[in-house]
């Protein structure tokens, strides 16, 4: 029997009216998200050892410069491939692993001189200016430092300037996480701090060239952990690397994640804990805003229980390069760029 009431008009006119009112608070509606496939670009020399943990990438000039967390580990060495060997490789005209140039790297003695060092984090250059993030096990919570030095214009050498060291300000306190970012803008250099979720006082530390500090800008509330980003585009955007292990169960937010509920996310997200996705942040006035579009999923491997991609860098126009540490072995890789 037709209940005269859901099948009357005031039901329908209810109906309509609440529909309308959850469409219109939404800013999109979630849509079934298309994950981009990774390239494997297989590695050899030092650098294809797990133990390499690759932490960054950066380019100078037409080199595209590869950090080791320990470079001690291979005779103080970091890692160059040129620009035309990649698009050699993702041309298929090389069919050989690609061999890194190792380029001599002088510390002055900084990881020595650190207690409880744990590794160089991040890098980026500003002309012949290098600048690296550094992690560190404080007394009571991981401690973040800046560094800069010199690269000689034909890379044979990198040496850093030990003087220039400082430690970057920071309150929080959560287990291995510190400033393993670095963005150069306006002449600054602009360190973001890993852990930005709800409550975690999300802000980015800036510091001028000869690395005194400026204060801080806002930067958003993102879940999960930012590893890494790009250089800067002429527009002031850039890309950052967005990713989360199960086993860091505080990074998790409680509920449906603000971006997957907002915009969807992949199949292979769908059935799985673990998160590979790609933001794209712009630099706005006197803060970093998240641009409002649909992340970059990347396509799971359900058998490696996450790829922990620690280093990004733009490939011209083609996509984007990235490397893992040494979960869930070291890889290369390359990512189409379809937006």
């Amino acid at each position: 029997m037709k209940n005269k009431f859901t099948s009357g008009p005031f039901f329908k006119i209810l109906f309509y009216t609440i529909t309308v009112l959850i469409v219109s608070g939404c800013k999109h509606t979630p849509l079934p998200v298309t994950e981009t496939r990774i390239k494997l670009l297989p590695l050899s020399g030092p650098v294809a050892d797990d133990r390499a943990e690759l932490s960054g990438l950066a380019w100078y000039g037409n080199n595209l410069i590869l950090l080791p967390q320990y470079p001690d580990r291979f005779g103080n060495s970091l890692f160059s491939l040129t620009r035309q060997q990649l698009l050699n490789a993702l041309n298929n005209n090389q069919p050989e692993p690609l061999k890194p140039a190792a380029i001599p790297f002088d510390d002055k003695g900084i990881s020595l001189s650190i207690d409880n060092f744990e590794g160089y984090e991040a890098i980026i250059f500003s002309g012949d200016t290098v600048f690296l993030s550094v992690e560190a096990k404080g007394k009571n919570k991981t401690e973040s430092y800046l560094v800069s030095g010199r690269i000689d214009s034909v890379i044979s050498k990198i040496s850093l300037q030990k003087n220039s060291l400082v430690k970057i300000p920071d309150t929080r306190n959560y287990p291995n996480m510190g400033f393993e970012t670095l963005v150069s803008n306006a002449g600054n250099v602009v360190a973001i701090y890993e852990a930005n979720g709800t409550g975690q006082q999300s802000a980015a530390r800036v510091f001028s060239k000869e690395l005194n500090y400026n204060g801080s800008i806002r930067f958003p509330e993102i879940a999960y952990r930012i590893t890494d980003a790009t250089g800067l585009m002429t527009d002031k955007t850039f890309w950052a690397i967005n990713y989360f292990y199960p086993g860091e169960k505080f990074l998790k937010p409680r509920g449906v994640e603000k971006l997957t509920a907002e915009f969807g996310a992949g199949n292979s997200h769908r059935s799985n804990k673990v998160v590979e996705r790609l933001l794209h942040f712009k630099f706005d006035n006197d803060q970093i805003v998240l641009l409002d579009e649909p992340p970059v999923y990347l396509e799971l491997d359900p058998t490696s229980g996450g790829r922990n991609w620690e280093g990004i860098a733009f490939l011209e126009n083609k996509g984007f390069l990235l490397v893992t540490d040494k979960f869930p072995h070291t890889y290369l890789a390359f990512i189409e760029f379809n937006n």
